[in-house]
């Protein structure tokens, strides 16, 4: 048995960072984690990246990340195994938790339908996000709807990542629209476009002023303020 001051040290340690991605974490860790969640008021940033938590798994993690006490500020779970059941307790922390303004969610087959229920979390006065990545989650022009919704009205959604989605013609239009409203604040948008490229570096362009960068890799981003060149 371990002495009583070793203990209370153990009890006593504040954690303010926790990366766990890669570590093979299945859904039956995931209550465990929701209480070191809820408990830790200092911990700010958790990865869980890469780890077969499933839509069960973060379920249970989001019943921590509700607690009253739980100040997470970042969440990754790009891999997770996610799919749209997860994005109905994923939103209801969104509506409750202004503390949560960096979440990446890349890399799950979320889908359109996922988005949608997202959405109406992040369509709450309570949502604090500023930082939203859903690169490879499988989404197609009819995200973009709901979407460009959050960026008419949303007044914290500085960063949007959608790389590697099919979102089409349409579903570029549609986010076009939403960068011409006053009320949006989006300052980096994150595209990754290959035959397409230059055709929907001007559709955004006729829309609003952006500076452009483009990569090998045919990563677009766009931030506020000059002339696109091309």
């Amino acid at each position: 048995e371990e002495p009583p001051d070793r203990k209370k040290s153990c009890s006593a340690v504040e954690l303010s960072a926790l990366e766990l991605n890669r570590c093979g974490l299945t859904v039956s860790t995931c209550k465990d984690l929701s209480s070191v969640v809820a408990a830790n008021v200092s911990l700010t940033s958790l990865d869980l990246s890469e780890n077969p938590l499933g839509d069960c798994g973060v379920t249970e993690l989001c019943q921590g990340l509700l607690d009253s006490h739980c100040q997470l500020q970042s969440l990754q779970l790009h891999g997770c195994h996610l799919t749209a059941a997860a994005c109905e307790p994923l939103s209801a922390v969104l509506a409750s938790k202004p503390s949560l303004v960096e979440l990446n969610l890349g890399g799950n087959p979320l889908g359109d339908p996922g988005i949608h229920i997202f959405c109406k979390g992040m369509k709450n006065p309570q949502c604090g996000l500023q930082r939203l990545k859903l690169h490879q989650c499988s989404l197609t022009g009819a995200a973009c709807m709901d979407l460009a919704s959050v960026l008419e009205t949303g007044p914290t959604l500085m960063e949007l990542n959608l790389g590697d989605n099919s979102l089409g013609d349409d579903g570029v239009r549609q986010l076009c629209l939403a960068l011409k409203k006053p009320d949006c604040k989006l300052r980096k948008l994150a595209i990754y476009l290959i035959s397409l490229l230059r055709k929907y570096i001007k559709l955004i362009k006729t829309s609003v002023e952006y500076s452009s960068e483009v990569d090998l890799s045919g990563k677009v981003k766009y931030s506020p303020g000059k002339q696109c060149p091309i």
